[in-house]
C-alpha cells in the first residue's frame, strides 16, 4: 500500500511537473505539439514535441536543470513591462529568490519565495518562475 501511494504521489507530481514545464517552455518561445496523449484512456500521459528556431527535442527540463532554469531567469530579466524597459531584477540569496522591477514607481512588481522548511534553492527558483510567468500570462491576454 505504501509503494502505491509512492507511485501515484510520483505520477501526480511528473504530471504536475510536465504542465508547468510547458507553460515555461512556450515563454522561452517553444511552439509545443502533442504527439501522443494516453492520458485520457489512465495510461501514463501526453507525449510532447518542442519546436524553437528550426530545433526541435522531445523534453524540456525546466523542473529538473539548473541550467535550463537560469535560462528563463535570463529571459525574465530581458522581459519589459509598462515603462520598465531594462527588465526586471532577479536575486538568488541563500534564504530568498526575489524578480521585482523596483526602479519603476509607477508600475512595481515584486515576487519573493522563501528557500529553506524543505524547499530547496532550485525549487524556489522554479516556483518564483512559474509566479511570475503566470502573472505576465495574465497581462498579456488583457
Amino acid at each position: 500500500m505504501k509503494n502505491l501511494i509512492k507511485n501515484l504521489i510520483k505520477i501526480y507530481m511528473d504530471k504536475y511537473n510536465v504542465n508547468n514545464d510547458n507553460l515555461i517552455a512556450e515563454f522561452m518561445g517553444y511552439t509545443i505539439r502533442i504527439m501522443h496523449d494516453t492520458s485520457s484512456y489512465g495510461h501514463g500521459g501526453a507525449s510532447y514535441r518542442y519546436c524553437k528556431d528550426g530545433v526541435t527535442t522531445n523534453a524540456v527540463y525546466y523542473s529538473k536543470s539548473w541550467e535550463w532554469l537560469m535560462d528563463v531567469v535570463e529571459q525574465i530579466e530581458k522581459t519589459e513591462y509598462g515603462s520598465c524597459v531594462n527588465g526586471f531584477c532577479t536575486s538568488i540569496t541563500d534564504s530568498w529568490c526575489y524578480i521585482s522591477n523596483v526602479h519603476e514607481m509607477d508600475t512595481q512588481v515584486e515576487f519573493k519565495s522563501m528557500v529553506g522548511l524543505g524547499i530547496s534553492k532550485k525549487e524556489a527558483v522554479y516556483n518564483l518562475v512559474l509566479e511570475f510567468i503566470n502573472w505576465y500570462n495574465i497581462l498579456i491576454i488583457k
